[in-house]
């Protein structure tokens, strides 16, 4: 079951709120890569994202038998970011640089064992990271991205524009 189905199936978000756990279950296999790919992009490191992946579906779960919204993949995206947040601002740290350059802008093919972002996603705000990552490695649509961050569809447009024009002069330099 993909996480752009999950909105439409009443019966389905019924048995979450009873917390049902064949449904959660379900719920993990999909929408976790979606939780995966925002804690790592802003988080930058790929245990720490491991790490929180874990604590952020257990926030999901408690919290499943109060959901009202319609939309379940922006409020468990609104809970990743949230906790992400409490996680940077705990750690009072920068995230991690990797000293390994990379050689294009292709984000889907990093090397699964690398526990760093690589350089050139580094150059970027943590608000351009989750963008690009979520659009480019995701394949979320700007309106997807626009419920996950609050932002308008235009300003994402926007730092999508400016984020990879930023990382074109990146790989440019190198």
């Amino acid at each position: 079951m993909s996480y752009h189905n999950l909105e439409i199936d009443t019966e389905f978000i019924a048995c979450l709120r009873r917390l049902d756990e064949r449904a959660f279950g379900k719920l993990f296999h999909a929408c976790s890569g979606l939780v995966y790919s925002i804690a790592m992009g802003l988080l930058g490191d790929r245990q720490a994202a491991e790490d929180a992946l874990q604590e952020i579906f257990f926030k999901v779960y408690k919290a499943l038998p109060d959901f009202e919204g319609e939309k379940l993949t922006s409020w468990i995206g609104r809970i990743a970011q949230n906790h992400c947040f409490d996680m940077l601002r705990q750690a009072k740290r920068a995230v991690v640089t990797s000293v390994k350059p990379i050689d294009d802008l292709d984000i889907s093919q990093l090397e699964p064992v690398s526990d760093e972002f690589p350089d050139f996603l580094n150059s970027l705000s943590l608000l351009e990271r989750e963008v690009v990552i979520l659009k480019k490695v995701e394949g979320l649509s700007y309106k997807e991205i626009s419920q996950l961050t609050g932002k308008k569809e235009g300003t994402l447009r926007n730092i999508m524009l400016k984020s990879l024009q930023l990382l074109r002069g990146k790989l440019d330099e190198k």
